[in-house]
């Protein structure tokens, strides 16, 4: 994992493995992705043009935070929790 603050854009990279299913991962429509966004304030985007794929989370600067007492990068690491528990799901 790789975490980044590049002109005030706070945000990391996971690897995905090689077993993992893209299609899967992102759900059909984008259903098992844009939950997680949407509840974390993240934008999240697959890259398969890297060896190893990577998936990328970013803070959406748009995004209203309900509870600004908790900082960006928790809120990345609760992207990072529920994206670890669909990869273990869909694995």
């Amino acid at each position: 994992m790789q975490n980044s603050i590049r002109n005030s854009t706070i945000s990391t990279t996971m690897e995905i493995s090689e077993n993992v299913e893209v299609g899967k991962l992102i759900g059909r429509g984008g259903r098992n992705i844009k939950p997680i966004e949407r509840g974390t304030g993240t934008c999240i985007y697959i890259n398969t043009k890297v060896n190893p794929r990577q998936i990328e989370i970013k803070i959406n600067k748009d995004y209203k935070f309900k509870d600004e007492n908790i900082s960006l990068w928790e809120w990345i690491n609760k992207a990072i929790c529920q994206i670890d528990n669909l990869l273990e799901d869909i694995e």
